[in-house]
């Protein structure tokens, strides 16, 4: 089995020396800008520090509104999901027609102030090998919440710009390992990572793999059924009143309670009053037998057990 090796990672920023004033040169530059500048200020707003919670998810729809003050444009943009499309070439046709329209819907051309220009500027991620390895995929669950903010973008938004697989590393390792984990690869694709801060997306990691990997229901205990019993355990007869007794003694009243309800029994209990003492023996008056428990015939069952098996 192949050990997932966990990675961090940090954005270095390099300024193109580009810049724009108005929408038209915003889509000017963007025809032949590097694909490096779209991928920074659509992804890289999630690893920048942030003292509030972004406005628009990208910058472009951000400076469209602060600094042309063109909410129409900003919102325009900011629906964009750069996850739906294929590659940034794609992406950047999608942003060119955009503006393209809104610039086409107004005559007056909005200009932003000389000091509140758009500057294209560009990333390159500088990666860090933090020497924990993993060899199973239930060892993620407990390795989630310690991971920072640069490892779940590494492994699970900038995977998804690597060939040949472009999926995350996540799915890609569990591919790798056995078709048993095809649902929860599944369960991760079905993760929009766009709109979500960083810590979010932690958390939503977290659930997903606690919902496969998470413990086990704790199982009720065994109880002895006769032949009798096992042709209908559940109904109302003295038979089953002394063993549901029983299991009362073991599981607690609150756990008959549920099941009576379950299976839309009367109150079994009216009737046949049983209260357990302080020493867990019942008391009350007896009116119905407890039908044959010990007896050889006898069959090992459990009652509302629900483990779940993978």
């Amino acid at each position: 089995m192949i050990d997932f090796a966990i990675k961090d990672c940090a954005l270095a920023i390099v300024a193109t020396g580009r810049r724009a004033q108005t929408l038209r040169e915003l889509r000017d530059i963007l025809r032949d800008v590097h694909p490096g500048c779209i991928y920074h200020h659509f992804w890289g707003t999630l690893l920048r520090p942030q003292f509030v919670d972004r406005e628009y998810n990208n910058d472009f729809a951000t400076w469209c509104y602060h600094s042309l003050h063109d909410g129409t444009a900003a919102e325009r943009l900011a629906v964009i999901d750069p996850a739906d499309f294929h590659d940034l070439e794609e992406l950047r046709r999608e942003l060119v027609e955009v503006i393209d329209e809104r610039c086409d819907e107004t005559e007056t051309m909005l200009f932003a102030r000389a000091d509140q220009q758009f500057h294209f500027a560009r990333s390159v991620i500088v990666v860090f090998d933090t020497h924990r390895r993993l060899s199973h995929p239930r060892e993620l669950l407990d390795a989630l919440p310690h991971l920072s903010l640069g490892s779940i973008f590494y492994h699970f938004i900038d995977a998804r710009r690597r060939e040949p697989i472009a999926v995350d590393d996540f799915r890609a390792w569990l591919l790798g390992l056995s078709e048993e984990y095809h649902g929860l690869c599944e369960a991760l694709a079905g993760i929009d990572p766009y709109f979500e801060s960083l810590l979010s997306l932690r958390e939503r990691l977290i659930a997903v793999f606690s919902s496969y990997f998470g413990p086990e229901a704790e199982e009720t205990p065994d109880i002895i059924l006769g032949e009798d019993q096992l042709r209908s355990p559940l109904s109302p007869t003295p038979q089953t009143g002394g063993l549901l007794e029983r299991y009362a003694e073991q599981a607690g009243l609150d756990a008959i309670e549920q099941l009576r309800q379950l299976a839309g029994l009367p109150d079994w209990a009216q009737g046949h009053p049983r209260e357990l003492d302080p020493q867990g023996r019942r008391r009350g008056r007896d009116t119905g037998g407890d039908g044959p428990s010990d007896a050889g015939t006898g069959t090992r069952c459990r009652l509302g057990s629900h483990r779940r098996e993978r």
